[in-house]
């Protein structure tokens, strides 16, 4: 018994110390490199006949034990069609590549494959109420939903359980795409029904038939807890609800290697971001990060998935400091920092001028991947996909709102949790997500058009202490408060447009709001309680 014991802890130490042997915080064997576009340059494909003719145009050789050089990304975009991965077995060797491909004029950079990490923190406490949807303020919002529109959200993660009987419902099915052995919809991808494993490079993005013994339940449950809370079947006298109600499409990506020893790290971000985009994702969640900054291949597929109207949100960590982590800290992404019940920063989540907005992240309860079908988790990893599912609910209330309308209203309609927080003022983001408030602000939003009249807006209405604005979906470069004399109360002239006024020194009573765009005067009324 004692051998057995030794045998299954050698095991535990090879799956916990081992599976990273070079770099703790990288992936072995792996760098990523762009050739200049401009250089003209595109290498052949890597098999014996051509790998001489590629070793001489890279000056690397056989003692790096390369095993495959190529483009991993489908993304049709000049910045990601010149960037190579290459695969490697000699891993001490990697510093070396880097260095030898970096010298080359028509290389634009070389780049180890950040390890990032899933930020979730397991909980033994059994959370049987949802008390994050009260707190985020999604029963009132359930009452001005409208339409059918579904948007389309992947989760980008480690797998996510399609059959799940609180997902599955919701689970999006490709409709240009049979399961033929072939590409049917052009997209790069083959057979991607609903979702792809770009780890292993197939089409089912479910976890293992059975979890890794070495990890048990801990091991791939991690993606279908993110699914459950962006967009589990609503009102369906089952399991639980989610802020989206219905009203998205979830997008699964696996990222993991069923194989490997670490199913709680994601070693193919990039991969899944490159899927996602492929299959037409409106959003992408990604509950994974670390603090290595300047990972340019994924830097560039975020940017040129922002460019083509996608947002971006991500978990800002589990380390409770201010270090930024990525991909949350791109400036193209909503990161996403965790509040307790009670409205205040969780010990874990990182803080700092990085974070967008926070959202409940501590004991929320969500859809498992194994035997148990539901139960709580702890984390950044939580709320990120809680205010994906939110951003999904806004973007199906309006499809035609721009991306940022969408970002700025969720960031306007946040609750100010400073007093929660009196040591964090400044490093919490815009405060606490609140799903009523955004909608709100949405509903208020009419995209601009020359042809229709001029439209300025504010909310809420009758307003307290604070008033968002927003002329033809913008901010105001002017504005001037007046009560019902006429009488001027206040002016403010603006350098860039701006969305919120304080307007907590107003007396209670009715005032008129006015603002001028191309010398045309608009006006419209506030109450102020």
């Amino acid at each position: 018994m004692k051998s057995i014991i030794l045998f299954f802890a050698a095991i535990l130490c090879y799956g916990f110390l081992s599976a990273q042997t070079f770099y703790n915080d990288y992936v072995d064997g792996v760098v990523y490199f762009k050739i200049k576009n401009e250089s003209g340059i595109s290498l052949p494909t890597f098999c014996p006949e051509n790998k001489e003719e590629i070793f001489s145009i890279l000056e690397l050789d056989d003692s790096y034990q390369i095993i495959e050089i190529i483009k991993p990304f489908k993304t049709k975009d000049p910045r990601i069609q010149t960037i190579y991965r290459i695969k490697f077995d000699n891993y001490s060797a990697v510093d070396d590549i880097i260095k030898k491909l970096n010298k080359k004029v028509f290389v634009e950079y070389a780049e180890k494959s950040p390890l990032y990490k899933l930020f979730y923190m397991p909980s033994d406490t059994y959370i049987t109420e949802q008390y994050y949807l009260e707190r985020i303020n999604a029963y009132a919002a359930f009452d001005l939903i409208l339409g059918e529109y579904k948007t389309k959200l992947a989760i980008v993660d480690d797998a996510i359980r399609t059959t799940h009987p609180d997902l599955s419902a919701n689970i999006y099915i490709n409709p240009n795409e049979e399961e033929n052995g072939l590409d049917s919809d052009g997209n790069g991808y083959i057979d991607d029904i609903s979702g792809f494993d770009v780890a292993d490079n197939d089409n089912n993005p479910n976890p293992p038939a059975n979890p890794p013994f070495f990890w048990g339940e801990l091991a791939f449950t991690h993606g279908t807890h993110c699914a459950g809370l962006a967009g589990a079947v609503t009102d369906n006298n089952y399991g639980i609800a989610s802020a989206s109600f219905n009203h998205l499409q979830i997008i699964a990506v696996k990222c993991v290697k069923n194989s490997s020893f670490l199913p709680i790290s994601i070693a193919y971000g990039p991969e899944g971001v490159d899927y996602a985009i492929a299959a037409g994702a409106e959003i992408i969640s990604m509950s994974f990060g670390g603090p290595q900054e300047g990972f340019e291949t994924l830097q560039s597929l975020i940017e040129v998935g922002f460019e083509n109207g996608i947002i971006f949100v991500a978990a800002a960590g589990n380390d409770g400091n201010e270090t930024p982590n990525y991909p949350a800290a791109y400036p193209q992404v909503i990161a996403v920092g965790a509040t307790d019940q009670d409205d205040k920063i969780a010990s874990f989540s990182q803080r700092g001028n990085f974070i967008t907005v926070v959202a409940p992240g501590t004991g929320i309860y969500s859809s498992l991947a194994w035997s148990s079908e539901f139960g709580p988790q702890d984390g950044t990893s939580m709320a990120c996909p809680l205010v994906a599912g939110v951003v999904a609910l806004l973007k199906s209330q309006n499809p035609e709102a721009t991306s940022q309308q969408i970002i700025d209203c969720l960031i306007q309609g946040c609750d100010n949790i400073d007093e929660q927080n009196p040591d964090l003022i400044g490093k919490i983001g815009a405060g606490r997500v609140n799903v009523y408030n955004s909608l709100i602000c949405l509903q208020n939003i009419t995209k601009y058009n020359p042809l229709k009249n001029d439209v300025f807006g504010i909310y809420p209405n009758p307003a307290n202490d604070v008033i968002f604005i927003h002329l033809n979906g913008m901010g105001v470069r002017n504005l001037k408060i007046k009560d019902v004399s006429g009488k001027i109360i206040c002016s403010y002239y603006f350098s860039e447009e701006v969305n919120r006024i304080n307007i907590a020194e107003l007396i209670k009573g009715f005032y008129i709001l006015e603002t001028e765009i191309d010398g045309k005067s608009l006006s419209t009324k506030l109450i102020k309680n």
